[in-house]
């Protein structure tokens, strides 16, 4: 009866045990959800290994652009009405030229989806939320039956290696796992200002690949089976 009755306590002062919900955006992102956005990216960027120094207002260009872009995916990680993750990307071309060049004449960019970001707040972090938004993220782009592969980039840890925590996960085995490789051998160099030296420092910059070839394909088969059979 003790232990019953700590249960509902605990019940009672915190909530339900309910994970943060993920929304996947049906409509395009409003001026208040891009400011939200940027701040929790600037939040978020400013820890290791990207230390990255900005105000929202310098980042929410980049979140607009990408809301603004044909086809975007933007999945949202809420915690009840707060915002505590997000994961965007739109298609490679609506990007700078930077995050292409490197590939340019060894992919077809008219097929690629790039993944801007995946950003969940320090607290949300190490829960699955990371897997469930980058499902969401992956189903959205492969239903829209043009796409066949999803690009993304991290940054390479050397340029700050020294200020790495002891408790650091690579962010390159959560990758792996979702399917993704890395492209050895690509790359492309990126400058910010950078908290572990005050002064903006060059950081290189690694694709990895997921192949969306299986689900594109399938799909097309599906639709050409169909049409065989209707005629």
């Amino acid at each position: 009866m003790i232990r019953l009755y700590l249960f509902l306590s605990l019940v009672l002062s915190f909530g339900t045990f309910a994970r943060p919900r993920i929304e996947m955006l049906k409509t395009k992102a409003d001026a208040e959800l891009i400011n939200q956005i940027a701040g929790l990216a600037v939040k978020v960027y400013r820890e290791y290994p990207h230390l990255y120094v900005a105000q929202p207002a310098e980042y929410a260009p980049y979140v607009a652009k990408i809301a603004a872009a044909q086809d975007a995916v933007i999945g949202l990680l809420m915690n009840e009405d707060d915002l505590v993750g997000v994961i965007m990307g739109a298609p490679i071309d609506s990007f700078s030229e930077k995050y292409k060049q490197a590939l340019n004449g060894v992919y077809d960019f008219s097929e690629t989806f790039y993944l801007a970001d995946l950003i969940i707040d320090q607290a949300f972090q190490k829960n699955g939320n990371g897997k469930r938004l980058y499902e969401g993220f992956e189903n959205a782009v492969a239903s829209k039956k043009v796409y066949r592969q999803i690009l993304l980039v991290t940054m390479s840890e050397q340029s700050v290696i020294d200020y790495r925590p002891a408790d650091y996960q690579s962010v390159e085995l959560f990758w792996a796992k979702r399917g993704f490789s890395k492209l050895n051998g690509y790359h492309f160099i990126g400058k910010w200002m950078t908290a572990s030296t005050g002064q903006k420092i060059e950081h290189v910059m690694e694709y990895w690949m997921k192949e969306l070839r299986t689900i594109h394909y399938a799909s097309k088969l599906s639709t050409i089976m169909l049409e065989r059979h209707l005629l």
